[in-house]
């Protein structure tokens, strides 16, 4: 004997079950009341382990959304962070450079050569601002 295999869009589950509400083009969350509706006329013992099974949902993506705030923190601060150090490199205590750092820092750091590196840049036929680049 063969048995009636069950559709599940048959007219005892109505359209509404596979359509969502909560915007015109059907992308939103499902309609719980109208899926609990459809399937009390399919098998009332289905109501009950849809409930649970939305609760999950909305547990989970409430979950998905707290983390995909977090993260969202942790980007800005980081990018917050970078921000504020290069800005202290460019402007330490926000001024510029030459009347925060001491010279003697470079020359500590690059040795005396610094200083014939500098005048002989110093010296070329441009007098606009020049990058020196050390290390």
């Amino acid at each position: 004997m063969i048995e009636p295999q069950l559709d599940i869009r048959s007219d005892a589950v109505d359209d509404h079950l596979w359509i969502r509400t909560d915007d015109p083009a059907g992308r939103g969350p499902f309609h719980r009341q109208r899926i609990s509706e459809s399937l009390h006329k399919l098998d009332p013992t289905l109501v009950e382990a849809a409930r649970r099974a939305a609760n999950k949902m909305r547990y989970q993506v409430g979950r998905l959304e707290k983390r995909a705030a977090q993260a969202e923190l942790r980007k800005e601060d980081i990018l917050t962070r970078q921000a504020a150090q290069i800005e202290n490199a460019l402007y330490p205590r926000r001024t510029l450079q030459e009347r925060e750092i001491a010279g003697i820092y470079f020359l500590a750091r690059f040795g005396t050569g610094l200083i014939d590196r500098l005048i002989e840049t110093a010296s070329a036929r441009c007098p606009e601002h020049k990058i020196v680049r050390l290390g």
